[in-house]
């Protein structure tokens, strides 16, 4: 246990106040995705009056578009935060109040202002302009119920100013610095540059990716979906992750600079057919043994008591059919084995070694994956519970697939074994049990323990120097 603990301190910066700035800019990321409304959304569209407006709809309208703008200030905020943690400049504390604390805080209140004005507006043709004479106390219990957007922007607001503050007084530091036992990575080369400006872009700049994808993806508009032209629903469904793996290479590949992909591209090399099988198999047992074992236990027991009276159980009835489109997964999976696999494994497992490297490439990977997961629906409780859910599941799978990448020198079975994963999330299958995914996940954790225990990676590279004093480098 003494272990376990020690290992998590070194996952931790050397500067813990850091945490704070970490923890903001994640919720400042997620923001824009969640709800900005009350959780009786319809009874509060319903009861507002609509003076001005031709319907309730109308409503509702002019308030998602006027949201979906603000948002920009919080995309904008949680980017130069982010980018402040790679670059912090001179003067860190100014540069974080005025690119993340002012952005932010104007955000927030536009969208406040504008949800109360809609609450004191007038509720009559005869009444003009707004009638605002509520005491604070309604003020804050109004925007308390605002929804889990303002909850995570105000947590995101205080936590990034409550670090400002110790940063302005001398009792923060800047850059994000984490503790290594290689004296040899202290200075700063061309390809570590590369990788920080990877997990920027990929993680504090979201907008930079998502604005080509949402251009290209647009080509959804021409291609109607439908089970009437199969060809077009499996095209419709195909094109997002394709054009994900379509953008993401090559901003990777612009951003992480020559001396890396001369590395990326030794990495993709065809390997053995035992490695691909690997590849293909370690992310097909934890989803077909489950349903293999409950397919003989019914069989098993209709043998015993249903012989002759009823059918047996058919194995088909337990194993579902992807469906075509799933092939354009494995283009998205690649892009990202690339970033992650590729790129970064390789600079954080020659700073931090195997298994601290590994977790890091595992956390951002989860962290890349944040904007994505936070769902308009999910309440706080459900926005955190989603947000540990893919930390776990990342930094377990991560291990699988570094074992993969690591051992055969491919990025290729890693990307057959993240691609595969994806499909068999994609499709629903025939027959499901209760905590189906976490059984999946957790035999996961298991083939990665086996693997690294019975066939471990090297645990230096060839190009790394000899060890020497341990000291603090900047992380990003």
């Amino acid at each position: 246990m003494n272990r376990f603990v020690q290992f998590i301190r070194l996952l931790l910066p050397t500067d813990l106040t850091q945490l704070l700035l970490i923890a903001g800019l994640v919720c400042l990321t997620i923001v824009p995705r969640l709800n900005w409304l009350p959780s009786n959304a319809n009874s509060f569209f319903a009861d507002l009056s609509y003076i001005g407006y031709s319907s309730p709809a109308e409503v509702r309208h002019n308030w998602f578009v006027f949201v979906e703008v603000a948002s920009y200030a919080f995309i904008f905020a949680a980017s130069a935060g982010f980018f402040t943690c790679c670059w912090p400049g001179k003067r860190h504390a100014r540069r974080i109040f005025l690119l993340v604390v002012l952005p932010a805080f104007a955000g927030l209140g536009a969208i406040c202002a504008r949800y109360l004005s809609f609450l004191a507006g007038p509720r009559s043709i005869l009444e003009r302009g707004p009638k605002f004479d509520h005491r604070l106390v309604w003020v804050i219990s109004k925007l308390c119920n605002l929804g889990s957007s303002f909850h995570f922007c105000v947590a995101g607001l205080v936590t990034v100013i409550t670090f400002a503050v110790l940063l302005a007084v001398g009792k923060a530091s800047l850059p994000i610095s984490i503790a290594h036992d290689d004296a040899a990575f202290a200075e700063e080369t061309d390809a570590w540059k590369g990788c920080k400006k990877c997990i920027w872009i990929f993680q504090g700049a979201p907008a930079l990716t998502s604005v080509p994808m949402n251009l290209i993806s647009s080509l959804l508009l021409l291609i109607p979906a439908g089970t009437a032209a199969t060809w077009k629903y499996q095209a419709s469904r195909a094109l997002w992750p394709a054009v994900e793996g379509l953008v993401f290479l090559p901003i990777a590949v612009w951003a992480m600079g020559k001396d890396n992909w001369k590395y990326i591209r030794q990495q993709i090399q065809l390997p053995t057919w035992s490695y691909a099988g690997l590849g293909l198999a370690i992310p097909a047992l934890p989803v077909l043994l489950p349903s293999l074992l409950i397919y003989v236990h019914d069989r098993a027991n209709w043998a015993a008591h249903s012989f002759g009276k009823l059918e047996p159980p058919q194995i088909g009835q337990y194993f579902g059919v992807p469906e075509a489109w799933m092939a354009a997964l494995f283009l998205a999976a690649f892009a990202e084995e690339v970033i992650f696999r590729g790129l970064l494994q390789r600079h954080f497992v020659e700073r931090f070694g195997v298994w601290r490297g590994i977790c890091f490439v595992g956390i951002i990977w989860a962290a890349f994956h944040f904007f994505g997961d936070a769902r308009y629906r999910l309440d706080d409780i459900g926005t955190v519970l989603a947000l540990c859910s893919r930390l776990i599941i990342c930094i377990v799978l991560g291990f699988g697939l570094s074992w993969l990448a690591l051992r055969s020198k491919s990025l290729l079975p890693a990307t057959l074994a993240h691609g595969l994963y994806n499909v068999f999330v994609g499709f629903k299958p025939v027959f499901s049990f209760p905590g189906q995914h976490w059984v999946h996940v957790g035999l996961w954790a298991l083939f990665a323990y086996v693997l690294f225990r019975y066939w471990p990676v090297e645990t230096t590279l060839s190009n790394v120097p000899a060890s020497a004093a341990a000291v603090t480098e900047p992380a990003v």
